[in-house]
């Protein structure tokens, strides 16, 4: 089992305002070692999995595009939706990624609206994920804050029911109305890669670790207990932090563990 020393730190593309391949040798000075690649920020996988190879970093996750738009849980939008996002795995696993995360629903979503949307979302992601597979790939279902599907572990357990392929994705900075060391150890080892940033459990923040409230070595500690080995992967916001200050933090934090 990895200790959280020992996880490669990783680096989400969000961190910059406009991603580059320069970026990445950016990263790789710093000891990034991992990053994941939104389609929001960029689309030219081949030219991102060159030169991510040439700097010895990892394609280790995409995440699928979010909004209204691209809501898997609306009837709306759905079949439309899912098609777009199956060939963005396409295309991501023709350039190496072996990993997907995914949004479960936009928002608001209605109290009444609520057990329906969790109903279309879930076969929504049954779908996505066998296809993830075929292609050589996992899905992760990403818990989502406010009023979106998500917003505690009780709402991922009911999305991950019947799907033994979908893992999640825990982001740090979403639990509003649940504690991120119960949601842990709810999930236990379904939890396959990590958004990190901190917050003030008010609202989303991405900011960098040690700016808000979580206790960082706490989770570290009870990641590590479910045998969680992928890498300490940030979703910090541009402006909030450089790719130097999550090596330092990641490193300076697993220390305390």
């Amino acid at each position: 089992m990895k200790k959280p020393g020992e996880w490669k730190t990783g680096a989400s593309v969000c961190l910059y305002k406009q991603f580059t391949a320069e970026n990445l040798r950016e990263c790789a000075d710093a000891g990034i070692t991992a990053v994941e690649v939104s389609a929001a920020y960029a689309e030219d996988f081949p030219a991102i999995a060159k030169e991510a190879a040439a700097c010895g970093i990892e394609l280790w996750s995409t995440h699928l595009r979010f909004s209204h738009e691209w809501d898997i849980s609306h009837e709306t939008y759905t079949e439309s939706t899912l098609t777009l996002h199956e060939e963005h795995l396409r295309k991501a696993a023709a350039a190496g990624f072996k990993l997907a995360v995914v949004h479960p629903s936009a928002e608001p979503i209605a109290d009444e609206d609520r057990r329906m949307r969790l109903m279309k979302s879930r076969e929504s992601l049954l779908r996505l994920a066998a296809f993830a597979k075929a292609l050589g790939m996992r899905l992760a279902v990403e818990n989502l804050p406010r009023t979106c599907l998500g917003h505690t572990s009780g709402d991922i357990n009911y999305l991950l029911t019947g799907n033994p392929d979908l893992g999640v994705c825990f982001d740090t900075n979403h639990l509003l109305i649940e504690d991120n060391l119960n949601f842990i150890r709810r999930l236990g080892k379904r939890i396959i890669t990590l958004h990190v940033s901190d917050y003030d459990f008010i609202d989303e923040r991405h900011l960098l670790p040690g700016d808000g409230k979580n206790d960082w070595p706490a989770i570290m500690r009870a990641l590590a207990e479910t045998g969680y080995e992928g890498p300490w992967m940030h979703e910090v916001s541009a402006g909030k932090g450089s790719a130097a200050d999550l090596r330092r933090t990641h490193l300076m934090f697993a220390a305390q563990v």
